[in-house]
């Protein structure tokens, strides 16, 4: 099949997409279901792939969009059980960017060390963490900045703690 294809629907679910590609393959055009398979193994992934997609080449679109139209397969309204402007891309700022970068830094830094207090050498990467979301540029909410406060507090205290016990013990 040629590798110039394009989407023609999106579907829910892998019965409503197999019949179009039913439909449309015994018209005598080529069709691909893209993201069938990882929507049967992890359908809970469904909205962030977008669905499944129903792909012909693009010198078949308009005959595949008549065809499903004509047996009452609406390829426009499949993508109606999606919430409104879903597809569409949202165009961030550099600064929108910054803020989600030092947020993230700031997740990832609050939950290693949550797990580090059970395994002693996540401390290190905690801090490490920390360290570099506080000196990031951009700015994180509230909630974010007292997990980080606190994981920042915390990790050095757990660390000195682990340094303790295994003096002690060795």
């Amino acid at each position: 099949m040629n590798t110039n294809l394009t989407t023609i629907a999106r579907f829910d679910n892998s019965a409503n997409a197999n019949l179009s590609l039913g439909l449309l393959q015994a018209s005598g055009i080529e069709a691909v279901l893209a993201d069938e398979a990882t929507m049967g193994m992890a359908w809970h992934m469904g909205p962030a792939l977008g669905g499944i997609r129903l792909q012909v080449r693009q010198e078949d679109e308009e005959k595949a969009r008549s065809v499903l139209e004509d047996q009452g397969t609406d390829p426009d309204s499949q993508e109606k059980n999606f919430p409104e402007g879903f597809f569409e891309e949202e165009e961030l700022t550099p600064e929108e960017i910054q803020n989600q970068k030092k947020q993230a830094l700031a997740n990832r830094a609050f939950k290693a060390g949550i797990i580090g207090m059970g395994i002693g050498p996540l401390l290190l990467y905690s801090l490490v963490l920390c360290g570099k979301a506080w000196s990031s540029k951009g700015s994180i909410s509230g909630g974010d900045k007292l997990k980080l406060a606190s994981i920042s507090i915390l990790t050095p205290v757990m660390i000195v703690g682990y340094v303790v016990l295994y003096s002690r013990l060795f």
